[in-house]
């Protein structure tokens, strides 16, 4: 697993998420901006300023991983961003094996 970029914004938050992306990932209003947590274990895992990406670890997925239908080129990788505290995955995705030069989108709330 790569660790995430330092965590930068707010510590805590309150109240009730204004935001659900997917089924791992919540959102708040914060000071520095949308503010994301994983909403498994409730840990804030920092300001969206910069894009999600940053604040999720990376886990990188093998053959064993996807199961046997799924098969990912070889110029490809698959990637799990994953809550760095308890390892919920928050979004799955391939990307070039050099790394993607490109950001997919932004979340606001």
């Amino acid at each position: 697993m790569t660790p995430p970029a330092a965590r930068a914004g707010d510590s805590t938050v309150t109240g009730e998420p204004t935001g659900i992306w997917g089924a791992s990932l919540v959102t708040w209003p914060g000071q520095a901006g949308p503010t994301a947590g994983c909403r498994h274990c409730g840990a804030v895992l920092g300001s969206l300023a910069r894009g999600w990406e940053g604040i999720a670890g990376r886990v990188s997925l093998g053959p064993e991983d996807l199961g046997g239908d799924v098969r990912v080129h070889e110029s490809l990788t698959a990637v799990a961003h994953v809550c760095p505290d308890c390892v919920t995955a928050l979004w799955v995705d391939t990307e070039p094996a050099a790394g993607k030069s490109w950001r997919d989108f932004a979340l606001h709330t």
